[in-house]
């Protein structure tokens, strides 16, 4: 799906679920959903999926501007939102995101799903 993308927000110190969680990612989530994916991260060496771009942010700043230093340079419109301990158990229903990004587009009056 174009313009879209996907975010996850995670720290290293959690780093022990990633084998997990970016398994169940591969597993259940159709590989064209998302134009793009992205971590977001502090400081960390290890290596990510091929597939994901990762992004820094200062784990000294508050939350909202580690956030934002991320997800300002992000050019897709709309996106999912994951932190590490959102582990899939099913298949992603595309075609229902789908629907949440054409209300989205329809309706102005929503900002998120």
């Amino acid at each position: 799906m174009k313009d879209l993308c996907l975010i996850i927000n995670t720290v290293t110190k959690n780093k022990d679920v990633w084998p997990m969680f970016f398994g169940q990612i591969e597993k259940h989530v159709p590989s064209d959903l998302f134009s793009q994916k992205y971590i977001f991260v502090d400081e960390c060496t290890d290596e990510f999926p091929s597939d994901y771009q990762v992004r820094f942010f200062d784990k000294d700043k508050m939350y909202r501007e580690q956030f934002w230093s991320c997800v300002k340079g992000v050019p897709e419109s709309y996106c999912v939102y994951i932190s590490e301990d959102y582990i899939l158990y099913d298949d992603v229903n595309a075609t229902l995101i789908e629907q949440y990004i054409e209300a989205l587009q329809t309706n102005r009056d929503l900002s998120f799903v």
